[in-house]
């Protein structure tokens, strides 16, 4: 084996392309993120929240008896209905469940009718009925503040995101690099072999001459093919980079 039989300058191209196109599809993925996140914060609070909770009465209660089987019914440990339409009329509740419904609902506030008088803005806990330790609210009442629910944690979201994207997010930019690429390539022959010639007293001998007393030992190889070969390759890639950051964006109010 040659070092032409490696071709080693077409994997140092190869590898020089792929770590080049891994940085560049780096830098393409932060800046598709960044638009994205710039395009979906880029609308009015209620259009924001309208994608999240739904826009229309119906959307918002599909979308809230979905969240009930996905999140509310796996925190109370009450096993879900197999469809969304099969939601009971009143969850009932221990104690610890309540306090794990209010704890859950925590500054949601609705706008719901507990009586016969107009809405009026109440948290969770006044809408859970009941008494120690038997507790439960009603459907339309636990869809109502998980609608509620939804639209807080769209809002927090669509502040924070406004106020990153403001004041200019962070990304990585990279500023230099290395790319190491060697090749070692190694012949042996076997271990034992009847070419072997050695002196007597375990010096090598030569024609026509004394024997060293340096104790070498000459083995000659006739067939090329006895040889066992190996090649080791060893690449290394240093890459060097910092934290930047994206143009502040002023968006709309």
């Amino acid at each position: 084996m040659s070092a032409n039989d490696f071709p080693l300058s077409e994997l140092a191209n190869t590898m020089m392309r792929e770590v080049f196109k891994a940085i560049v599809d780096s830098a393409m993925e932060q800046s598709e993120a960044y638009a994205e996140l710039a395009a979906s914060v880029g609308v009015p609070l209620d259009v924001y929240q309208g994608r999240a909770a739904g826009f229309t009465a119906a959307e918002q209660q599909a979308t809230a008896r979905q969240y009930v089987i996905d999140i509310i019914c796996p925190l109370l440990s009450i096993a879900p209905p197999s469809s969304p339409a099969e939601l009971p009329s009143a969850v009932a509740v221990d104690d610890a469940q309540r306090l794990l419904l209010i704890e859950h609902f925590l500054g949601v506030v609705a706008s719901v009718a507990l009586t016969k008088d107009p809405p009026e803005e109440r948290t969770i806990d006044s809408a859970i009925a009941g008494a120690s330790p038997s507790w439960s609210i009603g459907q339309d009442l636990l869809l109502q503040f998980t609608t509620a629910k939804m639209k807080l944690d769209a809002k927090r979201s669509y502040e924070k995101l406004r106020a990153l994207l403001s004041a200019g997010m962070q990304r990585v930019v990279v500023t230099g690099g290395q790319l190491s690429t060697r090749v070692s390539m190694y012949a042996s022959s076997p271990s034992a072999g009847a070419n072997d010639s050695t002196s007597p007293g375990g010096a090598a001998s030569g024609q026509g001459g004394a024997g060293s007393s340096l104790g070498l030992r000459v083995r000659l190889i006739d067939d090329a093919a006895a040889l066992t070969r190996s090649v080791d390759l060893v690449s290394s890639v240093k890459i060097d980079f910092k934290t930047g950051t994206f143009p502040p964006l002023d968006l709309p109010k």
